[in-house]
């Protein structure tokens, strides 16, 4: 850490913050989601307009469609308040740590915890209700549950 850091330090003040590149990864599905504001905060504070930053088509929509649309980006949910959480094909644990470390929260202050997951990996494994669905056969569960209003 000390060794990249006079580095930096060294390119910033011979050459210029411009003399340096951020590179980021995609926060989709990864644990970098929980991170990604503190490496935005740190290329700010260098003070270097060079970024690389690559997401997923699946993302795309998640991040900055929606605030295209509505001014806003999807907000997280309100595990805090939540009696009930439930997991669809998603595994926090290993995609979204900061939705892994509020679910298992909430399930401790007593929210139910339903998981719809082929696998009973994660979070599956003490759900209150596991509902274990063929691969490809959730869109049948999803219109089941469907109801006229």
């Amino acid at each position: 850490m000390d060794a990249t850091a006079s580095a930096l330090k060294k390119i910033r003040s011979e050459a210029g913050p411009e003399a340096v590149a951020f590179g980021w990864t995609t926060s989709s599905g990864t644990a970098f989601s929980d991170d990604i504001r503190w490496v935005e905060r740190f290329t700010n504070v260098f003070g270097s307009p060079n970024i690389a930053y690559g997401t997923e088509i699946c993302n795309w929509h998640k991040d900055y469609a929606h605030a295209y649309t509505f001014g806003r980006s999807i907000a997280s949910p309100d595990f805090k308040k939540s009696a009930c959480v439930v997991l669809w094909g998603h595994n926090p644990s290993v995609a979204w740590l900061d939705h892994a470390t509020a679910t298992a929260a909430a399930k401790v202050r007593g929210a139910k915890l339903i998981v719809v997951d082929p696998r009973r990996a994660g979070f599956a494994a003490r759900a209150d209700q596991w509902l274990r669905v063929r691969p490809g056969s959730d869109g049948a569960l999803a219109l089941s549950r469907a109801q006229r209003t």
